[in-house]
């Protein structure tokens, strides 16, 4: 999906303000709308709920800590996020969602994470719900046993809205630059607690990573290596489940034809290494990833033929045929240089992928595709002196 055009060959024109925050706020709580990217995890490369800055960050209300609140020796965040609709999402479905964490500040410093998301209503689905219920939908029960309404019956808890529950814990070593990492999801409702106890990884998705600053005594010397899971269960034959953003109702978790959860998407894995050299001025960083896509279940329509006499010697029928995964080897170079307030940047990217769309059967074509990308960018940012002196200089003294 993120290497497409998204919905169609149309000519693609964007305009707008690409970001910006609006709050109001007392002591670092607020209420404000924005459509900034957003990022909840530990992660650097990827994470289960929310990793925005894949595309481009939708419209969204929030409610909660504008700056973390320390109370004594933790630190607490909380927000709540509602999109009434998602604008370049073909399903135009409204998104709800919370996300906490809470900071212990020590030797080492311990967080634990927290976030619910959810995807509702839309134009691709026939059952109706309110902007009430879905601002509110977050905060209902995480067992089904607890949805069944006043009939008793268990199909009184099911609905077909797209959740995702996801928690992570972080610990960090300042004293030796050490971050280490896990994160772990599900994208269903257990029935109640004993079926969360007897399959706690149904439908589980997992990332675990580390990141290190100062390697070898050296304070410049950074690394770091994360692997994302999201590959189906051991479960998935016996009993089925949704893979990770693999819903059409929802147009599969994407924002201008990009998902903003994971980014190797359903059934897939992720396996990304970095080392390089970072200081104030210059950084180098080159990276390696490695994804693979469609790992369990990687079925594509397919037309066979079987033999059906007298009438029609032949029959055409749509099959399934089982091949090998989707591989993507992907080289990153990463070049960043500081020069009297401005920055100058250079991007490199080396991509190959094998079996391109499962089809390296039908076409030599598909077997392997290669690409490479190179960008190169110049920023300046300025703060309130800097705008004086322009000002000085250009507005007042005319």
């Amino acid at each position: 999906m993120n290497d497409n055009r998204p919905h169609g060959n149309k000519q693609y024109n964007k305009t707008g303000i690409r970001e910006a925050q609006l709050y109001l706020h007392y002591n670092g709580l607020g209420v404000g709308y924005s459509n900034a990217n957003m990022w909840w995890g530990s992660g650097y490369h990827s994470s289960l709920n929310m990793t925005n800055n894949n595309t481009t960050g939708f419209p969204h209300l929030m409610i909660g800590t504008i700056q973390e609140q320390r109370i004594k020796d933790f630190g607490i965040n909380f927000r709540y996020i509602f999109s009434n609709s998602l604008k370049y999402n073909a399903a135009k479905p409204f998104y709800t969602a919370i996300t906490s964490s809470v900071t212990y500040y020590s030797e080492p410093t311990i967080t634990l994470g927290f976030s619910r998301s959810y995807l509702t209503g839309g134009n691709r689905t026939s059952e109706i719900i309110t902007r009430k219920e879905a601002m509110l939908i977050p905060f209902e029960p995480i067992y089904l046993e607890d949805k069944v309404d006043s009939t008793g019956n268990p199909l009184s808890a099911v609905d077909i809205w797209d959740q995702t529950l996801v928690g992570y814990l972080t610990v960090t070593f300042p004293n030796v630059g050490l971050i280490v990492f896990v994160e772990y999801g599900r994208n269903d409702h257990a029935w109640d607690k004993e079926d969360f106890i007897r399959q706690p990884d149904h439908t589980g998705a997992s990332i675990i990573g580390l990141r290190k600053y100062g390697f070898f005594n050296n304070p410049n010397l950074v690394g770091g290596i994360e692997y994302t899971n999201l590959m189906k269960t051991k479960y998935w034959n016996d009993r089925p489940n949704a893979d990770w953003y693999d819903r059409w109702n929802f147009d599969y978790w994407s924002y201008d034809g990009r998902l903003w959860g994971a980014h190797s998407g359903p059934d897939s894995d992720d396996f990304n290494i970095y080392f390089g050299y970072m200081s104030d001025k210059l950084t180098v960083i080159p990276s390696f990833n490695y994804e693979r896509h469609g790992v369990i279940d990687n079925k594509i329509p397919e037309r066979e033929y079987e033999y059906n006499p007298p009438e029609y010697p032949w029959l055409h029928i749509w099959g399934n045929r089982y091949a090998w995964p989707e591989v993507k080897l992907e080289f990153r170079l990463d070049l960043r240089y500081k020069y009297k307030g401005y920055i100058f940047n250079f991007y490199y990217e080396r991509e190959k992928i094998h079996n391109d769309q499962f089809r390296e059967w039908a076409d030599k074509a598909f077997i392997e595709r290669k690409s490479n990308v190179f960008w190169f960018g110049v920023e300046r940012r300025f703060d309130k002196n800097d705008i004086s002196k322009l000002i000085n200089r250009y507005i007042r003294k005319n």
